[in-house]
């Protein structure tokens, strides 16, 4: 069972290798690129790569804050924070 579905998959490489002109890309790509669909892709892509790296930019400027406020608590609470800020246990005999 296993033979015949590779041998289906290899002749199904096989065929789409030889029929080249089966696996062109769209027109957008494979035209012109000065073209008003050439144009409209090259936007689309800027306006995600843009999207993309604003949302970096604003993890990045989280993960600063993060560290900076880590750094403002450990010098106004002390070294020590867990041991400073962990309220004590006191145990009495009634």
């Amino acid at each position: 069972m296993h033979t015949v579905k590779r041998l289906t998959i290899a002749l199904f490489a096989l065929v789409l290798t030889l029929l080249p002109q089966e696996l062109l890309a769209c027109a957008v790509c494979a035209g012109d690129k000065n073209s008003q669909m050439g144009k409209a892709a090259d936007a689309g892509v800027l306006t995600l790569l843009l999207i993309i790296m604003s949302v970096l930019a604003g993890v990045a400027t989280f993960f600063v804050y993060i560290v900076r406020r880590a750094s403002r608590m450990e010098q106004h609470l002390g070294h020590n924070t867990i041991s400073s800020a962990s309220p004590k246990l006191v145990l009495t005999n009634d």
